[in-house]
This record gives C-alpha cells, sequence and structure tokens, in this order.
C-alpha cells in the first residue's frame, strides 16, 4: 500500500474513533442530564408531598373543631367546604395548596348493598337494594349497575346477571375508584354515578348534605318535590330532628321503609392538592373520622 493510501486509511481510523468519542460524550452528557431532571423532579415532588400532607392536617383540624360545635348547641351548617389555601414560602419557592372536605355520609354507601357477612339476604339488605335502583333510576343508569356492584362485592357465586360473577374480588370495595374496575360498568356510568356514592360509613344518609338523587333513594315514598323541598328547608337552617325535616317538607315522617337519616356523619374526604410554578403537582386523598383518624389514604 502506498504513503498516500496509509495516510488515508489513518485518517479515516482518527475520524471512526473521533465519532464514536464523540456519541459515547453526547450519550453520556444525556444521561447525566436526563438523571439530573430526574432528581430534581423527584425533589419538587418530594416538597410537593410534604405540602398536600400540610393540607390534610389542616384539614383534619377543620373536622375535629367543626365536630366540636355539632356537639355544642351552635351547629355548622354543613360539612361540605373547600378552600384555596394562598401562596407561601415552602423549601424558598412558592406553591399553593386547595383543599376540600366532603361529607361521605351525604353519599349513598355502595358496599351496604351487601351483608357484613358478605352474603345478600335474599338478595336484599335493609331495603338498600331497592334503594340503589331509585338512585339509578332518577340518574337514567341501568338497573343492571346494582347487580354487576352486589356480585363483585358479595362472597357466593350466584351470579345475578350471565357475566357478572366473572373476576370479581368477592370482597366490599377499597374505594370508589375501584366501582370503574367492575367489568360491564363504562367510564360515562361511572362518572355520572361516582360523585353520589362512597365505600365509607354505616349506610346511613346525611339529610342535611345528600343532593337529589341521594335523597329519592332514602324512601320508595321520596318524589321528586319533597326531595326539592328538603334541599331549599336546609338551606337557611341546618335540619336537628325528623320534626325539622317534616317542617320544610310536609308528610316526610309518613314516609314508609325509610333508610336511616342522620344530621351530620362521621366520615370525611379529603382532597388536598399541592402545585408548584413549575406546574407539577402532588395529590393525596383520604378519608378522616371526626377525631381526625385516617380510615383511608391514597397519594398520587
Amino acid at each position: 500500500m502506498s504513503r498516500k493510501g496509509e495516510q488515508g486509511m489513518a485518517l479515516a481510523v482518527v475520524l471512526m474513533v473521533m465519532a464514536i468519542l464523540t456519541a459515547m460524550v453526547v450519550e453520556f452528557a444525556y444521561g447525566v442530564a436526563l438523571k439530573t431532571d430526574m432528581l430534581n423532579n423527584w425533589y419538587s415532588l418530594q416538597r410537593l408531598s410534604l405540602a398536600a400532607n400540610s393540607g390534610v392536617s389542616v384539614a383534619s383540624k377543620v373536622i375535629v373543631e367543626i365536630n366540636k360545635k355539632n356537639t355544642d348547641e351552635n351547629k355548622d351548617n354543613d360539612m361540605d367546604v373547600s378552600l384555596i389555601l394562598p401562596p407561601y414560602q415552602f423549601f424558598e419557592e412558592p406553591m399553593s395548596v386547595s383543599l376540600s372536605i366532603q361529607d361521605e355520609y351525604a353519599r349513598f354507601n355502595v358496599n351496604r348493598l351487601v351483608n357484613k357477612n358478605g352474603l345478600l339476604n335474599d338478595h336484599r339488605y335493609e331495603g338498600r337494594y331497592e334503594a340503589f335502583l331509585r338512585m339509578l333510576d332518577f340518574l337514567e343508569l341501568d338497573a343492571e349497575v346494582a347487580d354487576r356492584i352486589v356480585d363483585w362485592i358479595d362472597q357466593d357465586e350466584i351470579s345475578m346477571l350471565a357475566d357478572s360473577e366473572m373476576q370479581t374480588r368477592n370482597l366490599p370495595l377499597s374505594s370508589i375508584e375501584e366501582v370503574s374496575q367492575i367489568p360491564g360498568i363504562d367510564a360515562a356510568t361511572y362518572a355520572k354515578l361516582k360523585p353520589y356514592i362512597t365505600v365509607h360509613g354505616s349506610g346511613a344518609i346525611n339529610i342535611n348534605l345528600a343532593e337529589e338523587p341521594v335523597l329519592m333513594a332514602i324512601s320508595p315514598e321520596m318524589g321528586k318535590d319533597m326531595a326539592q323541598l328538603i334541599i331549599k328547608g336546609r338551606g337557611s337552617n341546618r335540619f336537628e330532628t325528623e320534626a325539622d325535616v317534616n317542617s320544610a317538607a310536609p308528610g316526610y315522617k309518613d314516609l314508609k321503609d325509610k333508610l336511616t337519616v342522620v344530621f351530620f356523619g362521621n366520615r370525611f374526604r379529603v382532597l388536598s392538592i399541592a402545585q408548584d410554578e413549575e406546574g407539577l403537582v402532588r395529590t393525596v386523598e383520604c378519608v378522616l373520622e371526626p377525631n381526625g383518624k385516617v380510615v383511608n389514604w391514597r397519594e398520587d
């Protein structure tokens, strides 16, 4: 090979080595930048997590204080509150926390469609099955939704529908979101149902906060007119007795087969959302008892 050819070969080898080294440097730099971004995001999310947890602490104090007032003569009107905490310095960066507190007793407890022993009593339990059907009818949802939820929870292998015992958990629902996992309940049905159901509490309904679909479940004799009178009557003064309800909605006390009604609940859903200026978000959703004890916790 001529000297000129050898020089050309050497140049090609040098260029190839430089290209490989350049690619390695670029890949290394990219990896460092990526890991740095991941570390920064992790650090930011940890700060947001602390902020969201702080929001839950605020909510807990609010719940405890309102519960104390509920035992005194001066009672608050309701336990559905929402607020946004102003931006504040947190680890030298401003963050905001939005907070909402909702009474779970204002919703229908779908876990109570089934006996505590996990079995239905003749496919009915304290009239709750029929009550839930009334709520579904008001929401213009198919009655088979009730059967699918029942088969998902109950421990027997009796299928209320042809396919409703397939891939079931046979355990009480642990969260509202689990309803969306039940085969045959689509996203649209779940979205329509979600605001009115819970999986926590005794199954009693807080008549001071329940919305019209839930009020319709209270009795087979509850009509839309009476439900609207109840909503209107509690607007200025909270109901404390059945007589108060009957005064606002005449005939209420004579309704037959009523579900258990209460005037304030003892399970409260808290949603605390922390967000920084970069748009990163951390969410804590939990359920608290009146004394602030955590019943259920989820963080995203």
